[in-house]
């Protein structure tokens, strides 16, 4: 992954919810040691933030529903995503993505 003023860095993402073609969530953690000092974690230790995606077919299309809970974080961590609202660009940015490639099959 990349963030501006941290670089390149290493999360995991162990999948916490699959429903087959309806959602998918995942629990990134630290991957490195680098990464899991810069987060105040351990490495492969939760920051109790999920992120996911909830698929609604809607007749010939799929409305895809990007999310990102941090409800379970530390208050720094919370404080430091404004409880989500940072993401909101690059969340949408993703879906944006997604939608050109599928568009594009």
């Amino acid at each position: 992954m990349y963030l501006p003023g941290l670089g390149d860095y290493l999360m995991l993402n162990r999948v916490i919810v699959f429903e087959h073609d309806r959602r998918i969530g995942c629990e990134p953690t630290p991957g490195d040691a680098r990464t899991a000092q810069c987060a105040g974690l351990q490495v492969r230790a939760s920051p109790g933030y999920s992120w996911g995606f909830e698929l609604h077919p809607r007749a010939d299309t799929t409305v895809v529903t990007e999310a990102f809970d941090c409800t379970q974080a530390a208050q720094g961590i919370r404080d430091n995503v404004q409880d989500g609202q940072r993401w909101l660009p690059a969340m949408h940015q993703a879906l944006e993505r997604l939608a050109a490639l599928v568009e594009s099959t």
